[in-house]
């Protein structure tokens, strides 16, 4: 059985080589600073909703995040402070933006699991308010960036959450930690069309054993690079356009929907 995460859909969409190489033969990205740093602070918020009782202090939070704080990823040790500055910084702001307004997380980290499009498709929420009958979703990011906004995300969560509850969420929405500003999204009938859509084009194109290459300039800034057998065209390397074998089941392990 395939199955796909939002994950997986972006990865597809940009190369299908590069899902091969990742998804397929398992080839490992670097673990670099950025990604160390957001999930130091998706797991830091994480932990503070969950344990959240009555109106939370500030040091609770400061707290959490040095105990969740990943010490991997970064280039020196005069980075890592600065990150790990930064990251009680964004905590203060976000417990000051929210400080009338905390409440206890229905869910934190939700993983599901749904049928969409006939495909398995996999993901995990930060966080659910709320409660069954009338839910909010809200998923953090690190920084706002325009391509997030009108990303497929919040789309699939939407209907993945719909088979999973009975009912769509009330709202969904992106928490921007350095800014500390929302996005709610409007549901819109044909934004969950064109979700469900790119699950079966992508979920296809894995059964088949669809993975030709996608060279551009991206390729420059692909942290696979290394592992693929293309070079950057303006090498002036052929390019192959070779088969690959079709999979069944094509998991690996990775942090779904992130």
């Amino acid at each position: 059985m395939i199955h796909l995460s939002y994950s997986r859909l972006v990865a597809y969409q940009a190369c299908p080589h590069r899902y091969y190489l990742q998804y397929v033969l398992g080839c490992r990205t670097p673990f670099t600073a950025a990604i160390s740093f957001g999930s130091s602070l998706h797991l830091a918020l994480q932990d503070f909703h969950a344990q959240m009782r009555g109106t939370p202090r500030l040091e609770e939070l400061l707290e959490v995040f040095l105990k969740r704080w990943i010490p991997y990823g970064y280039r020196s040790r005069e980075e890592q402070a600065r990150y790990f500055e930064e990251g009680l910084e964004i905590l203060r702001a976000y417990y000051l933006r929210n400080l009338f307004g905390f409440r206890p997380a229905w869910l934190v980290e939700k993983r599901f699991t749904v049928s969409l499009g006939g495909f398995e498709f996999v993901g995990i929420i930060d966080r659910v308010d709320g409660r069954p009958e009338l839910y909010q979703v809200i998923d953090y990011k690190t920084t706002r960036h325009e391509e997030t906004l009108n990303s497929l995300q919040l789309p699939l969560y939407s209907l993945s959450l719909k088979k999973l509850f009975g009912l769509p969420p009330q709202s969904l929405s992106y928490y921007f930690l350095r800014d500390q500003t929302t996005a709610v999204w409007e549901e819109k009938p044909e934004r969950l069309e064109e979700a469900e859509e790119a699950v079966v084009r992508v979920g296809e194109g894995v059964r088949v054993g669809r993975f030709q290459p996608s060279p551009g300039p991206s390729c420059r800034r692909c942290d696979l690079r290394r592992s693929c057998a293309l070079r950057p065209p303006s090498s002036g390397a052929a390019l192959s356009t070779g088969k690959f074998p079709a999979v069944s089941d094509d998991a690996k392990g990775e942090r779904p929907g992130s």
